[in-house]
């Protein structure tokens, strides 16, 4: 019984790869979309349900950092700080 249920699992484990494979193949927006949003959210969905509010905040701080540099670089003109901001160069 638990050897078919191991055969089981690593078949729809391989299945699975083919799967994902396929699908960033035939449809790579929306698998990097995908891909995206869950390495985002899976983080602080573990971290609300663990407790670990410290690694939340900083994740927001974070959040919140990104989406005001990735604001500034998607408005058209770009500003004249905006540049600097993206990529900060603390050597010269």
């Amino acid at each position: 019984m638990h050897a078919e249920m191991v055969m089981i699992f690593f078949g729809m484990l391989a299945l699975m790869q083919v799967v994902l494979l396929i699908w960033r193949r035939m449809h790579a927006r929306s698998f990097n979309t995908a891909t995206l949003v869950g390495m985002w959210l899976f983080p602080a969905a573990i971290s609300v349900y663990q407790g670990f509010w410290r690694f939340l905040t900083v994740w927001m701080l974070f959040t919140l950092a990104n989406t005001y540099i990735i604001y500034g670089a998607s408005r058209q003109p770009v500003q004249v700080g905006t540049p600097r901001c993206v990529a900060n160069n603390p050597d010269k």
